[in-house]
């Protein structure tokens, strides 16, 4: 309530339980506000860490492999899987030289979320017909865009 979230409903931490649910719409204010972190943001970012546990050392990798790649600048993201919410993806990202807040949700295949953000970054600046939102978004402070469960596409352009 304090993001001013209409939708969201947490019921536990994981992010695991069915019974957690938020709008796109919810996502992009909940990013928003994580993006403050710099702990978030270095921790969600990092390819990976190693952590000592007793005698062992337990490796973490990054399951988004857009944060390794040198034409990303991503300054916040979280994958994640439900059942029921499918594969997903929220992270902000400059899109020439703007903030952008995507949040794609259920992705087909285990790669198709990352894809997804490929081909929106594309269509954004201008390829693969995305002319005009291009110039829109040129115009604005930030873009969120939002796949919905139906792999329907949606942007709204905001100041």
């Amino acid at each position: 309530k304090a993001l001013g979230m209409k939708s969201a409903r947490f019921v536990e931490p994981t992010g695991l339980s069915s019974r957690n649910v938020s709008s796109a719409a919810d996502l992009v204010k909940l990013v928003r506000a994580a993006s403050e972190d710099p702990l978030i943001r270095e921790y969600s970012t990092s390819p990976g860490y190693i952590v000592p546990v007793g005698r062992q050392r337990l490796e973490f990798r990054n399951s988004n492999g857009l944060v390794t790649k040198d034409d990303w600048q991503i300054a916040l993201q979280k994958t994640g899987y439900t059942s029921d919410a499918g594969r997903c993806l929220v992270m902000t990202a400059l899109v020439q030289e703007r903030p952008v807040v995507m949040i794609l949700l259920n992705s087909f295949g285990k790669y198709t979320r990352l894809a997804d953000a490929r081909r929106v970054r594309r269509w954004m600046e201008g390829g693969s017909g995305g002319t005009k939102l291009a110039k829109a978004a040129q115009e604005t402070l930030t873009t969120s865009l939002a796949t919905s469960s139906n792999g329907a596409q949606r942007a709204t352009l905001t100041d």
